[in-house]
């Protein structure tokens, strides 16, 4: 970061001046990055005609004609980005892809701002803004084609809001609302609640969310597929990108036993000895792992009440063991792994250069499998299974870095240490 950089973070800039203190660098490789990654969608349209974008207008389609939709796979509030191409008549996939990814990039922009204003001060946080600038770049036009934008700017604000000491209320609707998306910001929302100094608030936002999304949900007829993603999930088999995989791809490589891929639930799955086994072994490996940190917010809660920073990374220490103990590794993970790093990266005590660094270079590995290496990783061949090696490799170093920074936390911001 430049000197001028360093200080635009550092001073306190309030009024009508406060967006001329932005670093015109700054704004300006986000606007190239985002044309990148535009371009790049438009490119490969044919590629993602056959994923998740025919899925959502297919069933986006069914429900604004009143049709039934036998599953939808995910949280009933992830309609709320899937319907508006349909709502505007849009029912060719060219016209949705175009419909779908100019409202993923309103909310990536949106997400941006909410990634600057996570500060508990008056100034930008850059270092953040620099980080989502590069981590969604890095990660390719999955960020523009999923409906994970919606849920990342929804727990960009909400963990925003708590760090910068803005409404509390605000900030429980908005994880409610994320969780409504993709379950994961629940993880903030709990951590907030358990580690917070306004949890009525908080909670008083979070329930009325939860009862708007609701009543609007039986209120259109949706009920029946409000708890579908549950049973979807549960029978989701061991996907290929899954941590707990890479062991049995190497096993399989090195001949000491045989394992298939199977496409099921929308990806490659893999089958063969002790995979029922090792699928049913990893919830008790997640709460085992949520247990542990749990025990330590207790053990230590008055130290982490200091500050609403601490209780973000604990809800990004909680992330971490999700995803790196999860049966399913989608690309678009990582946008959930970006949003609060970007969000506390303000505090170098809280995130070090060095856990941006290796989550960084874990979403360019993320995106070098997919899409450019995907068949040749399904095809066995090496060169994709080290680089899904060595992705894996920087996840669990940055669950240990996340959790050695919640070790050392000792509340409140480390002012000298930011950038």
């Amino acid at each position: 970061m430049s000197a001028a950089e360093t200080v635009a973070a550092s001073r306190p800039v309030s009024g009508w001046l406060r967006p001329l203190a932005i670093p015109r660098n700054l704004v300006a490789a986000y606007a190239a990055s985002r044309l990148l990654l535009v371009l790049s969608a438009v490119i490969t349209a044919e590629r993602l005609g056959a994923g998740d974008l025919a899925r959502y207008l297919a069933v986006g389609d069914a429900l604004v004609h009143g049709e039934h939709v036998r599953v939808w796979e995910y949280p009933i509030g992830s309609l709320g980005m899937v319907l508006p191409p349909n709502l505007l008549g849009i029912d060719q996939y060219s016209d949705y892809l175009v419909a779908f990814m100019a409202l993923a990039v309103g909310l990536d922009f949106a997400t941006f701002v909410a990634v600057l204003l996570s500060s508990a001060d008056k100034s930008w946080n850059i270092r953040g803004g620099w980080i989502w600038v590069l981590g969604p770049a890095l990660l390719g036009f999955i960020t523009l084609t999923r409906l994970d934008i919606a849920a990342a700017c929804l727990a960009a604000a909400g963990i925003g809001a708590l760090i910068r000491r803005a409404s509390t209320t605000a900030a429980g609707a908005c994880l409610a609302l994320g969780a409504a998306v993709k379950v994961w910001p629940a993880l903030f929302l709990v951590a907030a609640l358990a580690l917070g100094r306004a949890r009525r608030n908080l909670a008083v936002g979070a329930s009325i969310a939860v009862l708007v999304v609701l009543a609007l949900a039986f209120a259109l007829g949706w009920g029946e597929i409000l708890t579908d993603f549950l049973t979807y999930q549960q029978d989701r088999g061991l996907q290929v990108e899954a941590i707990a995989a890479l062991p049995l791809l190497w096993a399989d490589r090195l001949g000491l036993a045989t394992y298939d891929l199977k496409f099921r639930f929308g990806s490659q799955q893999v089958d063969g000895p002790a995979t029922d086994v090792l699928v049913s072994g990893l919830p008790i490996l997640m709460y085992i792992g949520l247990a542990v940190l749990a025990a330590y917010c207790i053990r230590y809660r008055q130290r982490l009440l200091q500050a609403p920073e601490t209780a973000m990374l604990a809800g990004f220490v909680a992330l971490l063991i999700l995803v790196l103990t999860n049966k399913v590794f989608s690309p678009q993970y990582m946008i959930w792994v970006l949003v609060p790093l970007a969000c506390l990266a303000k505090d170098k005590t809280l995130v070090p250069t060095r856990l941006v660094g290796t989550l960084l270079a874990a979403t360019a590995l993320t995106h070098a499998l997919f899409p450019y290496l995907y068949a040749e990783l399904v095809a066995g061949q090496l060169a994709p299974l080290l680089i899904l090696t060595a992705r894996d490799a920087s996840m669990v170093a940055a669950l240990a870095m996340a959790t050695r920074a919640l070790g050392r936390a000792r509340g409140g911001s480390a002012t000298g240490n930011e950038a």
